[in-house]
């Protein structure tokens, strides 16, 4: 049992290079099978899904420990999924851990049955615009407008956050941040934007001209009862209360 272990250890590690890539359709990209073994054995085939690649001029070739795809996406030969390599090693033919190849999607928001949401937030207070973002290939990215104009937010402002979540953090809220908000998203590769039909109507409101005067907390956004995040993506829990004094 332990020799048997002893073997599987020093299997070689095989692997396509990249191991996970998202292409618009008809582009062309090249996968690299590489091996730890010394000296690396030439690639014997190609799978896709588990089927044998037969390789078509123009198309789909394989030139040395490469694959190169010409036409991802438009034909029967290169669509979509794992791709893997076999490669003849001394200890027989291994197969690698599979490559993600993927064509770029950005779906619509979730149809809201709800009516716009309005946020009643003392100045100085944080307010958040909410954005649930549809489900996308790469990740889509949220954009906002305001009154029908878009919110040119830079990385490193003080008071315009966007987290995980796809929500936008007003700090400091002042009287000129009232208005309607949207949030849209985008697809970076493809640059298709899908708007949400969902307005958040943010009013602004004075803060108290007496200093002793007092205003009942309340819940400006709590996190959702639960939530779904894919492995290695970033997660947030946001909850802001807003009230005066600010709390």
């Amino acid at each position: 049992m332990q020799n048997k272990k002893q073997c599987l250890d020093c299997l070689p590690q095989v692997r396509v290079l990249p191991q996970s890539i998202v292409l618009l359709s008809s582009s062309e990209v090249r996968l690299k099978c590489e091996s730890s073994d010394t000296p690396f054995v030439s690639v014997t085939y190609w799978t896709h899904v588990g089927q044998r690649i037969e390789f078509n001029p123009s198309i789909i070739e394989m030139h040395g420990n490469e694959l190169r795809i010409y036409q991802f996406g438009d034909t029967a030969y290169t669509q979509p999924g794992a791709y893997s390599c076999v490669v003849s090693t001394r200890y027989g033919f291994i197969e690698s851990e599979p490559a993600m190849l993927s064509l770029p999607t950005l779906d619509p928001f979730k149809i809201s049955t709800n009516e716009n949401n309005i946020l009643d937030i003392i100045e100085g207070n944080t307010a958040i615009i909410p954005c649930e973002l549809p489900n996308g290939n790469p990740r889509p990215i949220p954009i906002f407008s305001l009154d029908n104009n878009r919110i040119e937010i830079e990385t490193n402002s003080n008071r315009y956050k966007i987290l995980p979540s796809g929500n936008l953090h007003i700090i400091d809220v002042k009287k000129f941040d009232s208005g309607k908000y949207q949030c849209s998203a985008k697809n970076l590769l493809t640059e298709q934007i899908v708007n949400n039909s969902q307005i958040t109507i943010l009013q602004v409101l004075n803060r108290p001209s007496n200093s002793r005067e007092r205003q009942a907390l309340s819940t400006v956004y709590k996190p959702p009862v639960a939530s779904r995040i894919l492995v290695g993506n970033n997660f947030s829990i946001e909850c802001a209360i807003a009230g005066w004094p600010k709390p």
